[in-house]
């Protein structure tokens, strides 16, 4: 994890020592950014200015060879961003960025919210707070989970296994 300062420290030190390193911001803030869709740029990288719980900025940037980020929609927080430091000091002009290749990379802050489970004359019935997850089920407690086609709070199933695993996802 770098801080946002970290070209504070001097030039010389980012151009030798840490551009072209895969680095980690940790309590990203997008701001106005928040909602708005990765677009693939025209011309060189789309630029985002982030900043962390001090107001402290930072630059992450998006290419357009990146497909994995093209049309994604960026969250408002986020507990880590990993990418690559790009750029460079040009005549005093310092220009440095994190360069996210994969949205992935951009890990959601999502509190987590309990799953309430009853059981009743064989049926199982499933609440929670938040729409915006989505109810999961597996065979297996490792997985590969799948999501409940239609799921919402309040969903029941009498299913006839002998082992089910629930979870909640945010996608």
């Amino acid at each position: 994890s770098i801080p946002f300062t970290i070209t504070n420290s001097g030039y010389a030190n980012m151009n030798t020592n840490i551009a072209g390193r895969l680095v980690q911001l940790t309590n990203v803030f997008f701001g106005t950014n928040a909602g708005n869709i990765i677009a693939a740029p025209a011309v060189g990288v789309l630029t985002v200015t982030v900043t962390n719980e001090l107001g402290q900025p930072f630059k992450l940037v998006f290419t357009a060879q990146d497909l994995d980020t093209q049309g994604q929609t960026l969250p408002a927080t986020a507990s880590k961003v990993t990418g690559v430091v790009w750029g460079s000091q040009n005549a005093g002009n310092p220009n440095f960025a994190v360069a996210v290749t994969k949205f992935s990379d951009i890990v959601s802050l999502v509190a987590p919210i309990p799953l309430n489970v009853s059981f009743a004359a064989g049926t199982l019935t499933f609440s929670w707070a938040n729409a915006s997850f989505n109810l999961q089920s597996a065979t297996n407690v490792l997985g590969p989970y799948v999501t409940i086609p239609g799921a919402a709070t309040g969903f029941s199933t009498n299913t006839t296994s002998d082992q089910m695993y629930f979870r909640l996802f945010h996608p």
